[in-house]
C-alpha cells in the first residue's frame, strides 16, 4: 500500500496593513526556512518555464519543454528571457546575459 508523507504544517504569517509591514513579514517567514532552488514561471495562468539556482554560477532559465534558455546572473533576467521566449521575441546571442 503507498503512502503519501504528511507535509510539516506552515506557519502563517500575519496580515500587513502596509506593504513595508508586508515585506518584513515575507522576509520573517522565509528566514526560517531554505530558499527554493527551483522557481516556477508563470505568464498569468500558463507555465511558461522555471528557474533552477546554480549557486555563484547565478541561475538558469528553462522553458516548459524543458529547452534550457542559458545561465543568467539574476532571477528577473532569466524570467524576462522565459516571457520573450513565450512570446516569440528574440533573446540576446547564445541566451546567456551579458
Amino acid at each position: 500500500m503507498n503512502t503519501v508523507p504528511s507535509l510539516p504544517p506552515v506557519a502563517a504569517v500575519p496580515a500587513a496593513t502596509n506593504s513595508h509591514q508586508q515585506v518584513s513579514a515575507m522576509t520573517t517567514a522565509t528566514a526560517k526556512h531554505p530558499v527554493a532552488s527551483m522557481l516556477s514561471v508563470y505568464d498569468g495562468r500558463l507555465a511558461i518555464g522555471f528557474i533552477l539556482r546554480r549557486g555563484p554560477t547565478g541561475v538558469e532559465g528553462f522553458t516548459a519543454d524543458n529547452e534550457s534558455l542559458g545561465c543568467f546572473r539574476t532571477e528577473d533576467e532569466a524570467a524576462t528571457a522565459l516571457w520573450k521566449h513565450a512570446h516569440k521575441q528574440p533573446l540576446a546571442a547564445g541566451g546567456d546575459s551579458p
